[in-house]
């Protein structure tokens, strides 16, 4: 009796064994279908990000934007960081955050037509300032006793 029980069993042992591995085999075709479909969405997020990356950065003459990284398993983050010829905006001098900061007022200004003073504070530490389309307005440390104004038509005449 007991053999007879354990050859019942053996045989629908068997045929699960049997319905298990079609059910295997159905979810792994599955399952390749849908890892397909992830990675064309990876895909096209990561080129929607790249399309956007470069138009944002059209806008720009000196400063550029990067709008996504890459982890270490390989996934893509958005993100949004601001690069002086490819050094991160934080590690840059302060002549070249002054000068990022007007070229990304003046593409501001630009696409809104908008164009307001622009205050530049410590602006002794800087050399050269990028061209602007805006009233510019230094602001520089002096050893004057009074507030000194100093036009455009004199500051060229001084340096001609």
């Amino acid at each position: 009796k007991v053999s007879l029980l354990a050859k019942e069993n053996s045989g629908k042992i068997d045929e699960r064994i049997k319905e298990l591995k079609v059910q295997e085999s159905t979810m792994a075709s599955e399952l390749a279908v849908i890892e397909g479909v992830e990675f064309a969405i990876l895909q096209y997020e990561k080129a929607r990000v790249q399309l956007i990356e470069d138009k944002v950065n059209n806008k720009f003459n000196y400063v550029g934007f990067r709008m996504f990284e890459t982890q270490i398993n390989g996934a893509e983050i958005p993100v949004c960081k601001t690069l002086i010829d490819g050094v991160p905006f934080e590690a840059a001098n302060n002549a070249a955050r002054i000068n990022a900061g007007l070229d990304i007022i003046n593409a501001l200004s630009k696409h809104n037509d908008v164009y307001a003073p622009i205050f530049i504070d410590n602006a002794e530490s800087i050399n050269e300032i990028i061209p602007v389309n805006s009233q510019l307005i230094r602001l520089e440390v002096s050893h004057d006793q009074e507030l000194v104004f100093t036009t455009v038509e004199e500051l060229e005449s001084v340096t001609n």
